[in-house]
């Protein structure tokens, strides 16, 4: 058995302490102030402490039990550099969903952690919140030669899919590629070369189709900033309240200004592969 573990259980801890605070602060104040807003604060950290204490707990049974683990933030490798793992997403137009990414020396796959989600959801949250993600998953290595049944059984038991020699690689990019079928799998931390070199080089994207990308994204991110900064200037006129501008031109303004400068990053990465 082998557990991999992603999302430091460092923050964990430190999580769940700001879950216990939030929990016993605004646990108080909706009990002297019978105030509702307050306990839902007081149940959204009560919950947020069983998260982080279930998350804690599975944790400190796989040390108990001497598990060989492999950690790490958003990637991590056993011991042995035998296993890389890396966060990931899959992506088949607008819509995308989270999973990890498993290269062994002979076989990989890609293990289903999350839903799918739309690209104009993500775009539009972003600004709101931050995630701190935390990923558990055993899998099952009867013996050290059994790496490419062990990672078989995991797509069966939790989902996705067996990246097999079919598929292409660009490096640059950090994503995967199956000829013939619709969308990518994008690696969020590189891989060691020594693992990606069994698949074939995938060439750079032509220009019509990187300006066909471009314009998509660019096309999604302007209606998500002018419904931002027109639900501010709404509301500030129905309420009076200036904040409620402030607030929306700001996060407009932001949304719009970081996929500016993802298009700007794009177009340069792009150019410089076209001269290499």
């Amino acid at each position: 058995m082998l557990s991999v573990q992603l999302g430091s259980s460092r923050r964990a801890w430190l999580l769940l302490a700001a879950y216990v605070s939030v929990g016993l602060v605004f646990g108080w104040i909706g009990a002297v102030q019978r105030d509702w807003v307050a306990a839902v604060f007081c149940v959204a950290g009560l919950v947020g402490v069983v998260r982080m204490g279930l998350l804690l707990r599975r944790r400190s049974d796989v040390q108990s039990r001497g598990v060989p683990v492999a950690t790490g933030r958003a990637s991590a490798r056993t011991a042995d550099g035998a296993l890389f793992v890396s966060m990931g997403l899959q992506i088949v137009g607008a819509r995308q969903r989270e999973g990890v990414v498993l290269i062994g020396p002979s076989s990989a796959a890609f293990v289903f952690v999350g839903g799918w989600t739309h690209l104009a959801w993500k775009l539009l949250t972003f600004p709101f919140y931050v995630r701190f993600r935390f990923v558990d998953l055993a899998i099952d290595v009867p013996t050290p030669g059994s790496l490419d049944l062990a990672l078989a059984d995991a797509v069966e038991r939790h989902g996705g899919f067996i990246i097999d020699g079919d598929w292409t690689y660009a490096s640059a990019q950090r994503w995967l590629l199956r000829p013939g079928t619709e969308g990518i799998v994008w690696l969020e931390r590189p891989a060691p070369e020594s693992l990606t070199s069994r698949w074939r080089p995938l060439p750079p994207p032509t220009p019509a189709r990187f300006r066909w990308i471009r314009n998509r994204i660019a096309a999604v991110a302007a209606v998500l900033t002018a419904v931002i900064g027109l639900v501010g200037i709404a509301v500030w006129r129905l309420t009076g309240d200036a904040d409620y501008l402030v607030a929306g031109l700001f996060y407009a303004a932001m949304l719009g200004g970081a996929v500016l400068f993802a298009l700007i990053v794009a177009q340069r990465r792009a150019a410089l592969a076209e001269r290499q």
